[in-house]
């Protein structure tokens, strides 16, 4: 019998996101080739906040000055706890100007009222820990018929635009137990298909502009000839 490998937080998060990418099935991606998946021997980074090199060093990227409080331990140190990394394998980089390092309550980038593990705590622990996000399910703030902002908002705020794919089409059918019907361009699963004018995966706004709809094996919209 083959021995079993037991994986730490830090190799499920890379295999288990490599695995999704070929499992993404529901859509036609003609760029999505075997050099734009992840591999062990490119730097994988699953969002803005987390970076894992090829020599196994884990880059934090922090959103937050270090002013003598040691953030810049302790906010790391989180992260470390959840991939069980070897603390000597931690670095942390100071992130550039950009809303997704936004303090989530005063919604600018900054650093102070004492604030920095409580208000990134719950945030780096969900990231680092590769929590799945699930899109859709008719539940959220956006009004019907607008719901691929919320594509471009996953993708501004730290998602790839292949995870971000996945939350749809993979995450959306487990979180909602259809599994086996939805999801996938497959013999027996409904036939729900969209084409859009582009590849996602350059451009995730491409989705804002659907050509053809076909929902349970019947065209509902189909744009030119």
């Amino acid at each position: 019998m083959t021995d079993l490998h037991p994986l730490n937080r830090r190799e499920f998060l890379k295999v288990g996101v490599a695995a999704g990418g070929g499992m993404l099935v529901g859509i036609y991606l003609p760029q999505l080739n075997s050099s734009e998946t992840v591999s062990r021997t490119e730097v994988f980074q699953p969002n803005a906040f987390l970076r894992i090199g090829t020599d196994d060093m884990i880059t934090v990227i922090l959103g937050k000055s270090e002013m003598g409080t040691g953030i810049y331990t302790s906010l790391p140190m989180i992260a470390a706890e959840e991939l069980d990394a070897d603390w000597q394998h931690i670095r942390v980089e100071a992130a550039p100007v950009d809303e997704v390092y936004f303090h989530p309550t005063f919604h600018i980038q900054m650093t102070g009222g004492s604030s920095s593990v409580t208000s990134e705590w719950e945030r780096l622990r969900q990231l680092t820990a590769g929590v799945p996000i699930a899109l859709g399910s008719d539940v959220g703030p956006f009004p019907h018929g607008t719901q691929a902002r919320e594509f471009m908002l996953m993708v501004k705020y730290g998602m790839s635009p292949l995870a971000a794919l996945q939350a749809d089409l993979l995450n959306g059918a487990t979180l909602l137990d259809w599994e086996g019907q939805i999801g996938a361009l497959k013999p027996g699963y409904l036939a729900d298909i969209v084409a859009v004018p582009g590849n996602p995966l350059d451009d995730i706004s491409a989705l804002q502009h659907v050509d053809f709809v076909m929902k349970g094996g019947a065209v509902y919209k189909r744009q030119g000839p």
